[in-house]
This record gives structure tokens, C-alpha cells and sequence, in this order.
């Protein structure tokens, strides 16, 4: 086993010294991947710059170019022949072109100094001018900036470049393929070494749990060793020197004795038990005598007479219990009927306090109750609203009461609007309506007529109009003028009074009317001319 550990050891160690050297191998190969990686990349980055450096240029000399020719285009043909004879192909020949220079425009300005009409053109073709030559100093610059990139950046470098990249990228491919056969060992290695860690994990558990159980072995048999020291010494001193001599046949003849032996010592324990045994059967026996003894003279009967009383006892017992059960249902049945009674109660004095509040009610809203208060309370609205109106028709001589109401009475009529008259000039006595003259009976019917309608008007709905049929030919020439002029006062409350009579003297007193005459069998109504 120490072999095998060592081994494992030696093997787990050259394992780790592989995969330390394949991790700085690769740790190397990473280095020079990102290397060639960067490298790479600034090259692509410099040949972009480059390469958007030459369409810039080329951009600004076409864009240059363009607006030179539309200058050119923009001259006189006279100027265009001193600038060039001829309209450049080549972008490059306008570099040849020197017209016009400083002393030129000083001729031209000089010749049109005198020309106001030509002044916006020469400050035209000035700025054009300026334009141009900064156009070619840039274009220029732009073409000298090209030839140096050109210089610097041949063309003939970029297939060159594509060939390194290409081959670092083949490296980078090798060494990701030994990269990733590295990685392999490497994990295979790892599990190797997992396994033989497991192995020596449990082979070092194993020593552990032996000598663990060694050292138990140990203890023990020290333990043993001086039990057995202690056992000899506890033995007579003639034993003591011959366990001290005794061989093993010796030993096993003493114990074949000593089984022989057992034998006796288990019978003897048997022997006692059963002593012990006896003993306590006397013992019961002789208590049960005692209660025996103590027992009554009515208890020293037959056997079989005590039977045949336990079982009327049992019969007794059982009749009782189907009386009990019987008795119990009825009392459930009792409970039961009682909790329903008290219910039925519940509800019946529920229902008479309902009757009560219904009976209440009824009353309430009865003939004798609110009906009656309303009744009452709009009677003396109107009465009271009548009198007004009767005091002016009568001259202050009539006034109405309801009867019950007045002095002296006992109870209050059961009709609506039962009247009575009071006459001022005939007494203090009241007097029934139908007992009043006609003229009486007609100004009280107006008056209560006016008042029902005031009344009625109090509500959300109003009275506008009043319709008046005769009537009035009871009436003196004073009770006459009185009525006109009481109805004259009520236009301002009402919107509308129609009056139907056949005098004259209602004719003029109004400002409206019209007549109502029989016209070949059809009745004709025609407006009366007020007088």
C-alpha cells in the first residue's frame, strides 16, 4: 500500500510539472496570438486610414475641379480665351493655367473703373478669382499630400501584408489546435490526477480506520491483560501459581468441568425460584382467607343462587336502560316541542307588534289621520284665504269659519268645507250657507272659488285662468261695482279671467270682450269695441 501511495504521489507530481510546463507553453502561445492579434490590427487600421485618406483627396480635387470649371464657364468668352484657350480635360492642366494674375486685375479694374454698370461684375469674377486660387492652393496641397501618401504607402506593399496576415492567421490556428490538444492532456491529466487524489484519499482513510483499530486492539488487550491480573489475584493463592502455570489442554479440561458443573448451579437456581414460588402462593392463600373470614353471613350462599340473582340483576339493569333510553327520547322530544313553542311565541309577538304598527299606520294614514290633518290644515288655508278675498267682495260685513270651529261648538264636521257664515250686520250668530241670500251664496262660491285656486297655486303646479258663468244677477248695484273691482284686482295674480253675463254693465268694465251671437243656426264670436 505504501508503494502504491508513493507511486500515486510520483505520478500526481509529474502530472503537475506537465500541466505547469503546458500552462506557461500556453500562456506563451496567448501572448504571441494577441501580439500578432494587435499587430494585425494596427496594419488594417493604418491601411484604412489610408486608403479613406485618398478618397478624401480625391473627393476635394473632383469637388475643386468642379467648381473651377464653373467658374470658367461663368467668364466672358473673351476672359476664358486668357485663361485657357480651350476648356482643360485633364484635371492636372489646370495647374498650367497663370490668368489671370495680380497685374491683371489691376488692368481689368482699372478699365472698368470708369463702368458702374460693370462694377457687380468685376466684384463678381474678383471673388471668383479668390476662390479659384484658394481652390488650387488647396487642390495643390491636396495633390502633394496624395503624392506623400503614395510615397509612403505603396501599393505594391498591400499584397504583402495580406500574405503575413494570412500566414499569422494559420499560426493562430495551429496554436489554437495545440492549444486545444494542450487543454486535452491537461484535463485528461486533471482526471487522472482526481482519480489517484480519490485512491490516496481512501487508502490514507483506510490506514486511519486500521490503526485506529489497532490502537483499540491495543487498549483491549491491555484491559484483558489486567482483568486477568486481577481475576488471578483474586483467586486462593494455590490457584494463583497454578493459573499461573496452566496450559491450554489443562484449560479446557477446567471448563469442560465447569460446564458440567453449570448444570447443577441452574437446577439449583430453579430450586430456589420454585421455594420462592411457594412461598408466595402460602402467602396468597392465607389472605384470601382472611378476607374470607371477614366477609358477612349473607355472603356464605350457593354459587349458583348468586348466579341466578346476578342475572335479575342484568335484566333489572337491562329494562332500566330501555326505560332510560325511552325516557330520554321523550325528553328530546319535550326539548324539541318546548324550543318550537318558544319560537311560534316569538313570532306571534312579532307578528301582534306588526299588527300594532300596521293598525297604527292605517289610522295614521286614514280618513282620521293625516288625510284628515291635510284636509284640515288646506281647509283652513282656504278659509282663511277666502275671508281676504270675501272681506273685500262683502265690504267687511261677511266672514266664513269652518263649523266646529266656531264658539260654543261640541265637535268638528266630518265633511269637507262645511261652512258657516258670519253676518256683521245681523248678529254675531253664525248662519248655514244655504240659509244665505243669493247674492251671499255667490260672493262666498267666488271667494271659495279664488281661494281654491290661490291655494292650489301654492304647489308646483300653478292656477292661471278662472272661469266665472253668471251669477252675478243677484247682485245689487254695489255688490256689482264691489265684484268688478275685486276681480280687476286679481288680473295681477292670475294670468287669465273669463267672465260670462248677460249685463250690460260688465261690458265696459273690462277692457277685453267679445260677444257671442246666433248667426244663421251657428254661434258667432265678434270683439267688443271698448266704449
Amino acid at each position: 500500500m505504501d508503494e502504491q501511495i508513493v507511486t500515486a504521489k510520483t505520478h500526481l507530481k509529474n502530472l503537475t510539472l506537465k500541466h505547469k510546463q503546458a500552462a506557461e507553453h500556453l500562456k506563451k502561445l496567448e501572448v504571441d496570438i494577441e501580439a500578432l492579434s494587435k499587430k494585425m490590427t494596427s496594419l488594417d487600421n493604418k491601411r484604412n486610414r489610408t486608403e479613406n485618406q485618398k478618397n478624401q483627396a480625391r473627393q476635394d480635387t473632383k469637388q475643386y475641379t468642379n467648381q473651377l470649371k464653373n467658374a470658367f464657364n461663368n467668364l466672358s468668352v473673351t476672359y476664358q480665351v486668357y485663361v485657357s484657350p480651350y476648356l482643360p480635360d485633364n484635371d492636372l492642366e489646370w495647374l498650367d493655367t497663370t490668368y489671370p494674375t495680380e497685374i491683371d486685375l489691376e488692368q481689368l479694374n482699372q478699365e472698368v473703373s470708369s463702368r458702374k454698370v460693370h462694377a457687380k461684375s468685376l466684384k463678381k469674377l474678383h471673388q471668383q478669382f479668390n476662390a479659384w486660387n484658394n481652390l488650387d492652393r488647396e487642390r495643390q496641397n491636396y495633390r502633394k499630400d496624395l503624392t506623400e501618401l503614395e510615397k509612403k504607402n505603396s501599393l505594391a506593399e498591400a499584397p504583402q501584408v495580406r500574405s503575413e496576415k494570412h500566414n499569422l492567421q494559420q499560426i493562430q490556428e495551429k496554436q489554437k489546435l495545440q492549444l486545444q490538444e494542450r487543454k486535452q492532456e491537461h484535463s485528461l491529466a486533471k482526471t487522472k490526477l482526481t482519480k489517484a487524489s480519490k485512491t490516496v484519499t481512501k487508502l490514507s482513510s483506510d490506514l486511519q480506520q486500521c490503526q485506529v483499530k489497532l490502537r483499540e486492539n491495543k487498549g483491549s488487550q491491555k484491559e484483558i491483560q489486567r482483568d486477568l491480573k486481577s481475576r488471578i489475584g483474586s483467586l486462593p493463592e494455590v490457584w494463583q501459581e497454578e493459573a499461573n502455570i496452566i496450559n491450554i489442554d489443562e484449560l479446557k479440561e477446567l471448563e469442560t468441568q465447569h460446564q458440567d458443573l453449570a448444570k447443577y448451579e441452574k437446577l439449583s437456581k430453579k430450586l430456589n425460584s420454585v421455594g420462592e414460588s411457594v412461598t408466595r402462593i402460602k402467602n396468597q392463600i392465607s389472605n384470601l382467607r382472611t378476607q374470607i373470614e371477614q366477609l358477612p353471613q349473607e355472603a356464605y350462599r350457593p354459587a349458583k343462587e348468586v348466579e341466578r340473582e346476578l342475572e335479575n340483576a342484568k335484566h333489572q339493569r337491562k329494562e332500566l336502560d330501555e326505560n332510560r333510553k325511552k325516557a330520554e327520547i321523550n325528553h328530546n322530544q319535550l326539548a324539541e316541542q318546548h324550543k318550537r313553542r318558544l319560537q311560534l311565541e316569538k313570532k306571534l309577538q312579532e307578528a301582534e307588534r306588526y299588527l300594532h304598527l300596521y293598525k297604527l299606520l292605517s289610522n295614521l294614514l286614514g280618513k282620521e289621520g293625516i288625510q284628515l290633518h291635510i284636509l284640515r290644515r288646506a281647509e283652513r288655508a282656504i278659509v282663511e284665504i277666502a275671508n281676504k278675498i270675501l272681506d273685500s267682495l262683502s265690504r267687511r260685513q261677511m266672514r266664513l269659519e269652518l263649523r266646529g270651529q266656531e264658539k260654543n261648538s261640541g265637535s268638528q264636521s266630518n265633511k269637507a268645507l262645511d261652512l258657516v257664515a258670519y253676518n256683521h250686520d245681523t248678529g254675531k250668530r253664525p248662519t248655514a250657507i244655504v240659509l244665505t241670500s243669493g247674492s251671499q251664496r255667490f260672493r262666498i262660491a267666488v271667494s271659495l272659488a279664488l281661494a281654491i285656486g290661490q291655494y292650489a297655486g301654492q304647489g308646483a303646479h300653478r292656477i292661471e285662468s278662472v272661469i266665472i258663468d253668471e251669477g252675478f244677477g243677484s247682485l245689487d248695484k254695489n255688490g256689482r261695482d264691489d265684484m268688478i273691482q275685486e276681480l280687476n284686482e286679481l288680473q295681477q295674480q292670475l294670468t287669465r279671467i273669463i267672465l260670462v253675463s248677460h249685463q250690460e254693465e260688465f261690458f265696459s268694465a273690462f277692457t277685453n270682450g267679445y260677444t257671442v251671437e246666433l248667426v244663421r243656426g251657428a254661434s258667432q264670436v265678434k270683439l267688443m269695441e271698448s266704449a
